[in-house]
């Protein structure tokens, strides 16, 4: 077939192919990271109580972070201690894969919430719920 691509032995993306750079540094003490796009729909209904058609409304971003305490602890420090006071900064997250195929995001954001949590785990971590401002998605 014209215009297709046949790779045996492929290698799909997978978490050991993610560099996130956060404060333009590498940072390899994430655990995880999210974050994702939505936007309001609706049904239009008419008076016969029929939905006859459908609007889109706004846009929102939303994001969490899971850092490990060593990164955590790295960032508090820079802030003097208090993460709310950091000003929105960017995160690239950058997935590349055995064949170079990148896929390039940058994430627009800033802390919403601290604290700790401790339990009986080795590798403690926290997760943060993020203010997101934007998501470019696939920018290269």
């Amino acid at each position: 077939m014209p215009g297709t691509t046949v790779r045996k032995n492929g290698k799909a993306y997978d978490s050991g192919d993610v560099v996130i750079t956060l404060f333009n540094q590498q940072e390899d003490e994430v655990a995880e990271i999210e974050y994702y796009t939505e936007q309001e729909h609706q049904i239009n209904h008419s008076l016969a109580n029929v939905g006859t058609s459908w609007s889109m409304g706004k846009i929102t971003n939303r994001a969490r972070l899971v850092l490990y305490m060593n990164a955590a602890r790295k960032i508090e420090n820079a802030a003097n201690g208090d993460l709310l006071k950091v000003m929105p900064f960017e995160a690239q997250v950058t997935f590349l894969n055995e064949f170079n195929e990148v896929v390039n995001d940058t994430v627009t954001w800033k802390f919403q919430s601290q604290g700790r949590k401790v339990d009986g785990s080795m590798g403690l971590k926290m997760e943060y719920d993020m203010f997101c401002l934007g998501v470019s998605y696939n920018n290269l």
